[in-house]
C-alpha cells in the first residue's frame, strides 16, 4: 500500500509508464491515481491511506483523489484552491470545470487540487461528497508546506454540484479531531473563502432567509439569469444571511445567453469576464498575498483648500496582487477630525509596499446646482512633478495629500 502520510506528496504516486506489471497492488494504486489525458500529466494523491470512510469497494471510484496542479513557483502567490467539478453528483466535469480551471488558476499564480469525490453510479450520495471536500481542504492544509500553499488562503471554488459542495464547506466546516489519530483530520476543514459558481446554497432551500455563523468564509457566487437549473432565491437569501452576519460576499448575475454548466465561459465574450471578476475580489480580500493589511489617514488639500468631496486611491506599484484602497470622502457627512481629512480602516487598507496615490476632485459643496463644470484627476502634486508615490510601512501610515493647480 502506499503510505502518503509518510512520504512527501511529489513522490508519493508514480507515473505507471505501462500496465504490463500491473498484476502487483503497487503498480495498479498507481495506474488509477495517475494519467495522463491528451498528453497532460496528473500527478495524483489519495485522501486516505487505505481504505476511505464510507468506502463500499476498492475500485477507483472508491478511493477520492486530488489532481495536482501547481503554479511556477516564479510567480505561485501562496493562494490554493479546491476545484470541484460538477455533474449533478452522477459523474464529473473534469475537462471546463475541472483541469482547465485549474490550469487557469495557474496562470494566475494560484495552486490548484482537483477532486474526484465519490458519486452516486458507485453508491454514494451527497454526504459523502461532502466528506470527501472535507478531507480535501484538511489533506491540502496538512501538507502546506509541502506545496508551498498558504494553509491562511486556502479556498474551495465549485462549479453546479461542485458549488453546492464548495457553498456547504463553508457551512459545516470545523476545527479538527485534536485526539484523532489521523494527524490530517486534526487540521481545520474551513476554506478561507468559497466560490460557489451556479451552485445552490442549500441552507437557503425553503422560506425565509437563514441566519449563516459569523465566521463563514468569504464568498464570491456567480449565477446567470438563463440558468434553468437552479433557483437564484438561493444565493439571493444566501447574499442576505452573510450581509446580516458581516460576513465579506459578493454575487454576480449574469444576463444574455448564460446556460448553465459552462465552465469559464471562455469563448462568451461577456459573462467570461467572470473569471477576472473573481481575479478583482481576491486582490480586494488580500488573499494573493502574505503582508498584513495597515490603515491610512491624512488631509486632502487643493491649492490649501480641504477638499470637500472626492476619491484618494491607492494602486499597487510593483505587485499587482497586492490589494488596492480606496475610500470616497464627502465632508458634508465629516462628524470629527478636520475637514479635508479621510481615513481607510485597516479591514479595507492596502498592504505595506510601494503604491501610486491618486485623487479625483467631486464637488465642492453639497447644494443644488453644480458647484464644478466637471470631476477633476489628479496623478500629481503639482504640474509638472512626477506620480504621486508613497511607501507604506507595517502599522498605521500618514499620507496627506496637498495638491497644487498652478
Amino acid at each position: 500500500m502506499l503510505s502518503l502520510a509518510r512520504r512527501s506528496l511529489f513522490r508519493a504516486l508514480v507515473v505507471v509508464a505501462s500496465l504490463a506489471s500491473a498484476g502487483s497492488t503497487l503498480a495498479a494504486e498507481a495506474a488509477a491515481a495517475t494519467r495522463q489525458i491528451d498528453r497532460v500529466d496528473l500527478r495524483s494523491v489519495f485522501l486516505w491511506e487505505g481504505p476511505a470512510p464510507e468506502a463500499k469497494g476498492a475500485g477507483p471510484e472508491d478511493r477520492p483523489h486530488l489532481d495536482v496542479f501547481l503554479a511556477p513557483k516564479e510567480h505561485a502567490t501562496g493562494c490554493a484552491m479546491i476545484v470541484c467539478p460538477g455533474g449533478g453528483f452522477r459523474e464529473r466535469a473534469m475537462d471546463w470545470e475541472g483541469v482547465q480551471v485549474a490550469q487557469w488558476l495557474n496562470t494566475q499564480g494560484i495552486h490548484a487540487f482537483v477532486l474526484s469525490y465519490r458519486i452516486r453510479p458507485a453508491g454514494y450520495d451527497r454526504p459523502v461528497a461532502w466528506l470527501d471536500a472535507a478531507r480535501a481542504v484538511r489533506f491540502v492544509r496538512f501538507h502546506a508546506a509541502e506545496y508551498g500553499v498558504n494553509p491562511r488562503r486556502l479556498g474551495v471554488i465549485g462549479f453546479s454540484a461542485g458549488g453546492i459542495i464548495a457553498a456547504k464547506l463553508g457551512e459545516i466546516f470545523d476545527a479538527g479531531a485534536p485526539q484523532s489519530d489521523d494527524p490530517v483530520e486534526r487540521v481545520s476543514s474551513r476554506p478561507d473563502f468559497v466560490v460557489p459558481v451556479y451552485g445552490i446554497p442549500l441552507q437557503q432551500d425553503g422560506e425565509g432567509v437563514k441566519p449563516v455563523r459569523p465566521d463563514t468564509p468569504p464568498t464570491f457566487m456567480l449565477l446567470t439569469l438563463r440558468d434553468e437549473a437552479i433557483d437564484p432565491q438561493n444565493s439571493l437569501r444566501q447574499l442576505q444571511a452573510l450581509r446580516a452576519a458581516g460576513v465579506e460576499a459578493e454575487l454576480h448575475v449574469f444576463g444574455g445567453d448564460g446556460a448553465h454548466g459552462r465552465g469559464l465561459y471562455a469563448g462568451d465574450p461577456y459573462t467570461g469576464e467572470w473569471p477576472s471578476l473573481l481575479l478583482n475580489w481576491l486582490r480586494r480580500n488580500a488573499l494573493l498575498t502574505d503582508r498584513e493589511r495597515v490603515p491610512v489617514e491624512g488631509v486632502m488639500t487643493i491649492d490649501g483648500v480641504p477638499m470637500f468631496a472626492g476619491w484618494v486611491t491607492f494602486t499597487p506599484v510593483d505587485d499587482p496582487n497586492l490589494p488596492a484602497a480606496a475610500i470616497f470622502y464627502n465632508d458634508k457627512y465629516r462628524k470629527v477630525g478636520k475637514p479635508g481629512r479621510y481615513y481607510i480602516d485597516r479591514k479595507f487598507g492596502p498592504v505595506p509596499g510601494r503604491y501610486r496615490v491618486e485623487v479625483i476632485h467631486v464637488s465642492k459643496d453639497f447644494v443644488l446646482v453644480p458647484s464644478m463644470e466637471a470631476a477633476r484627476h489628479y496623478t500629481s502634486l503639482a504640474p509638472g512633478s512626477g506620480p504621486i508615490i508613497v511607501d507604506l510601512k507595517p502599522g498605521a501610515n500618514l499620507v496627506d495629500l496637498a495638491i497644487h493647480t498652478r
